[in-house]
């Protein structure tokens, strides 16, 4: 099973044909190049209820959406845009397969793949500029909060 990170940065690469994962979209890493980058890492989320059988059949898991962008407004806009994608989306089924690289349904793919189901994916702290790094490239982030079933 994959980190929340990397299952959603194959779904926004899936979705927004300007990023390709491990190109200029990465899960947990953010590399020194591209100038352009967008980055999601796994942040502490809220601890999964424990039901009187001991099962733990959903989690809350969270993720910090990083865009660093050597423009203001085109890093800006890539925040709404992913925030549009994300913000709202209610019971998405992601097949996460490590062999394709794609979080696609197909016939193929998905017997080998995990099904991943989001019941919420929640925007709660809107993009906003972070700061300016060391070479003056804007990073603007963005938090979402996701009910995952497990």
């Amino acid at each position: 099973m994959n980190p929340v990170s990397a299952i959603i940065a194959r779904y926004i690469g899936d979705n927004i044909p300007s990023l390709t994962v491990g190109i200029n979209l990465f899960a947990g890493w953010e590399p020194a190049e591209p100038a352009n980058v967008v980055t999601i890492f796994d942040v502490p989320g809220m601890p999964s209820p424990v039901t009187f059988s001991g099962r733990v059949d959903i989690s809350y898991p969270a993720i910090q959406i990083r865009i660093r962008n050597i423009e203001y407004a085109a890093g800006w806009a890539m925040a709404w845009d992913i925030r549009n994608l994300l913000h709202g989306q209610m019971n998405l089924t992601i097949y996460d397969d490590d062999d394709s690289g794609s979080s696609e349904s197909s016939s193929e793919s998905t017997e080998s793949a995990e099904t991943i189901c989001f019941a919420l994916i929640k925007c709660v702290q809107e993009p906003h500029i972070l700061d300016w790094d060391e070479k003056q490239w804007v990073r603007i982030v963005s938090t979402y909060y996701c009910i995952k079933n497990n």
